[in-house]
């Protein structure tokens, strides 16, 4: 469990960074006139992509958690 905890908050990580230092660069508004809408852009996809990662993280326990207890009713 912390071995999955442990990946998924790196992934996360990982992912907030690039998209905080390069994303600028990869959507191509490096060279943008209106710096502001810019940086709105690249604001709003990192709150969009974070939101992202908390709903992918509960979705992934959910089905972990019924898997589990599944198993475990087997058992008894």
């Amino acid at each position: 469990m912390w071995r999955n905890l442990l990946i998924q908050a790196l992934h996360q990580v990982a992912v907030l960074l690039v998209l905080n230092f390069s994303s600028l660069t990869i959507l191509g508004l490096k060279d943008d006139g209106d710096k502001a809408h810019a940086y709105k852009v690249k604001n709003s996809l990192i709150f969009n992509d974070f939101g992202m990662c908390q709903v992918s993280t509960n979705w992934k326990v959910e089905i972990l958690g019924s898997i589990f207890s599944f198993i475990v009713k087997l058992r008894v």
